[in-house]
């Protein structure tokens, strides 16, 4: 009886009529019956009361669990036709979520904080619901959350992209569209906004959302040393410094370093010498001074001795500096003057 009076309180608009509690299978079933006479269709929102009936069907629908046991709600639901929509509807049940009718506001609502923090496929597993259901309903979470969106304010972004799939979602899709734009504000260090792509197109498609004051607001932008993000960020915010995240120069400095070694490898004469400047001992080349091993750091000494034009050769400065950008030779002349 006391279950009865909080489930009427808690559950507006329907009567309870019956509960049936199954201990063995920690199971509530609870039967409901509709307290008022006014019947709207859910997709229109129009007054059905006076419309003619076209039957009704049983629903069986999940809430949130009482005592740990899970709990189902057992009620009809009318069907009329609307004369807006030209068709039969089921009336509006203000209980049922928008992603399944066989779930209730509330379970769909905790289902929903479930996936902030947790995968889909085991948040549905653990509930034992559906995963395209439990999709859905956090698919329909991020769009509410989408709708009602601002952004904070920045001055300094970032850009990059975010490899997401192996395949192509339809034909004739480029690896490109494999690739998530993130644009993540380093003041906040939180993500401001994720577009779909690796284009142009893509970070167009952040700087429209902004305003004209917005976008002289920013100052710096960090991104890789693709063009189109170049092209995209001069376009819309051409008083902004461009800087080059660290990450892809130190990769570009190293493959060009690489590429040196191997050139210089290729012309050694001395087969002893060429066995132990490549296979394993290629990576000595690559590897910080401070980490090597003392075996390590005698083999790098044998190898200056044997060939010191390999690691001071003025000429070899000369051909880097010829085929370097203008960052990566300040990088090497530092270098050289260590």
């Amino acid at each position: 009886m006391i279950l009865a009076n909080f489930l009427d309180s808690v559950i507006s608009g329907f009567n309870v009529s019956d509960i049936r509690l199954n201990q063995e299978d920690q199971l509530i079933q609870i039967e409901l019956t509709k307290a008022g006479n006014e019947i709207f269709c859910y997709r229109c929102g129009n007054d059905l009361s006076n419309a003619p009936s076209c039957g009704k069907h049983r629903l069986k629908v999940r809430t949130m669990p009482i005592f740990g046991h899970d709990t189902f709600l057992y009620l009809w639901r009318q069907k009329r036709h609307c004369d807006v929509c030209k068709k039969a509807r089921s009336e509006h049940l203000g209980i049922l979520s928008q992603e399944s009718p066989h779930i209730a506001r509330d379970f769909s609502f905790w289902m929903g904080k479930l996936c902030e923090f947790s995968p889909i496929s085991r948040v549905a597993k653990a509930l034992g619901v559906d995963s395209v259901t439990a999709w859905r309903i956090d698919f329909q979470r991020m769009k509410n959350q989408c709708s009602r969106y601002q952004f904070p304010k920045f001055s300094r972004i970032s850009v990059d992209e975010v490899y997401v799939r192996k395949f192509d979602l339809k034909e004739g899709d480029k690896r490109s569209d494999r690739f998530f734009t993130v644009i993540s504000c380093l003041d906040r260090k939180k993500v401001l906004w994720v577009t779909e792509g690796r284009y142009k197109e893509s970070l167009d498609e952040f700087f429209k959302m902004l305003t004209p004051e917005e976008r002289r607001r920013i100052k710096v932008i960090a991104m890789d040393q693709f063009k189109g993000y170049l092209d995209s960020a001069k376009e819309y915010c051409p008083l902004a410094t461009i800087v080059w995240d660290r990450f892809h120069l130190m990769k570009n400095f190293n493959e060009a370093l690489n590429d040196e070694r191997k050139a210089l490898h290729s012309k050694l004469k001395d087969k002893d010498l060429k066995s132990k400047c490549a296979g394993k001992y290629k990576y000595l080349f690559l590897k910080r001074e401070s980490r090597r091993t003392i075996a390590e750091s005698k083999h790098m000494d044998y190898l200056m001795e044997k060939n010191d034009g390999f690691f001071s050769s003025r000429s070899s400065k000369r051909r880097w500096d010829s085929s370097l950008t203008p960052v990566m030779r300040t990088r090497l002349s530092r270098s050289w003057r260590k």
